[in-house]
């Protein structure tokens, strides 16, 4: 709550007040939980069952959908979205609805793209990618770390020779999926 009154204070007070929508919600279709203290305390997760008992220990996150916000905000349209999901993404990513919304409501799209977390049931599906250039965006991957493109290695899934010859999907803990509309 601490982070949003801070950004939403220097939204306020900077000349691009009337042009940034923020939302203090996450972006998913599953309920999300924000574990107190301890050091992952900071990062929402699905609540698992063994945690079922302790949901003590977690604080509900308040989430939602592209779709269900653009029901309500249907005239909206905006240059830029930045998602930030922990693994919420894959949701958006990989149903077609969610992703329509993403081509015609944005012209630009940063995603962190995280490709292992645990999570084994979530799928890593990258035909997103082709539905994005068959709607007229460039598209590419960025290593976090690095800043250096590793569109080829992702997409491919090649072997990294300077990795122990690591598969890219496993060797990389989150990407940055950049698309932009030509």
């Amino acid at each position: 709550k601490e982070n949003f009154k801070v950004l939403k204070s220097w939204v306020l007070s900077s000349s691009y007040r009337g042009e940034v929508n923020l939302v203090n919600k996450a972006l998913s279709e599953k309920p999300l939980y924000i574990k107190t203290g301890g050091i992952d305390s900071w990062s929402p997760c699905i609540l698992k069952k063994e945690n079922e008992e302790k949901k003590e220990n977690f604080i509900k996150v308040e989430s939602f959908k592209l779709s269900e916000f653009f029901e309500e905000n249907p005239d909206l349209y905006f240059d830029v979205i930045k998602m930030d999901c922990e693994g919420g993404e894959w949701s958006v990513l990989n149903k077609q609805s969610e992703l329509d919304i993403l081509m015609n409501k944005f012209k630009k799209i940063v995603i962190e793209i995280h490709l292992r977390d645990g999570e084994s049931n979530l799928d890593y599906n990258f035909d997103f990618v082709e539905k994005f250039k068959k709607n007229g965006f460039e598209i590419k991957f960025m290593d976090v770390a690095l800043a250096v493109d590793v569109t080829n290695k992702i997409l491919n899934n090649e072997r990294l020779s300077d990795r122990g010859n690591a598969k890219a999907h496993d060797w990389y803990n989150q990407v940055l999926f950049y698309a932009k509309k030509i």
